[in-house]
């Protein structure tokens, strides 16, 4: 009786280990290199904000770019974070990726924050 249980247990394991998702890794580029991602994040403040939203876009952009980056290299690409498209320099296995925040609602705020 221990035999089968021990069986079920190993068979279920072996289940729920095949069935977890592994982390994706990145293409590599024909060369073997890793494909070069560049980021040009475009916060998407405005004249019309108050000095508040601008800080709020801000915040958010910023921890955006770096979590990208962080993710991007963690799978295998070669990430970086431009300032401007117009310093991406086009490759084979080189993209650049624009993002731009066209709305954010910093949601609900305990009253002092």
């Amino acid at each position: 009786m221990k035999r089968i249980g021990l069986l079920v247990a190993l068979i279920t394991l072996g289940f729920l280990l095949g069935c977890v998702p592994r982390a994706m890794k990145a293409p590599q580029a024909a060369n073997g290199k890793p494909i070069s991602l560049c980021l040009v994040m475009d916060r998407g403040i405005h004249a019309g904000m108050n000095d508040k939203a601008k800080e709020e876009y801000n915040t958010v952009g910023n921890f955006m770019a770096v979590d990208f980056i962080q993710m991007a290299k963690r799978a295998g690409y070669q990430a970086s974070l431009l300032d401007d498209a117009r310093n991406f320099h086009a490759a084979p296995s080189a993209y650049l990726l624009k993002v731009r925040i066209r709305k954010y609602n910093p949601g609900s705020k305990a009253p002092g924050f």
